[in-house]
């Protein structure tokens, strides 16, 4: 019986471990441009995420981008749409874990919108 407390809270521990440091361990940036291409495939217009990337599991699952363009058009006289030193969307936890994404919120931090 001692051995089974011993075994659970070892696990416990480990796994709180692996969801606490685990995120911080992964290179984000890598993805950095695997990210713009499915942005600008799903929107049409390009984005450029020239910052680092962060993730967190806790206290809920966010990605952050450093320095977001957003480009206008081709032809547009102002080369961006939109630009932000940094944007954050967090998401639901038990939908992702389900492969759903189900955005919770989305900060931007100095966004500047040009509309022609």
């Amino acid at each position: 019986m001692r051995k089974s407390v011993v075994a659970a809270t070892a696990f416990i521990v480990i796994a709180l471990a692996v969801v606490l440091l685990g995120p911080g361990l992964v290179d984000w940036n890598s993805f950095r441009d695997e990210l713009s291409g499915q942005l600008k495939t799903a929107t049409g217009q390009s984005f450029v995420i020239e910052g680092d990337l962060r993730f967190r599991l806790v206290p809920a699952p966010a990605l952050t981008a450093q320095a977001v363009r957003i480009a206008n058009p081709i032809g547009s006289p102002v080369p961006d749409l939109l630009r932000m030193r940094s944007i954050s969307v967090a998401v639901a936890l038990f939908p992702l874990l389900r492969g759903r994404i189900e955005v919770r919120s989305v900060v931007m931090d100095e966004p500047e919108l040009v509309v022609e």
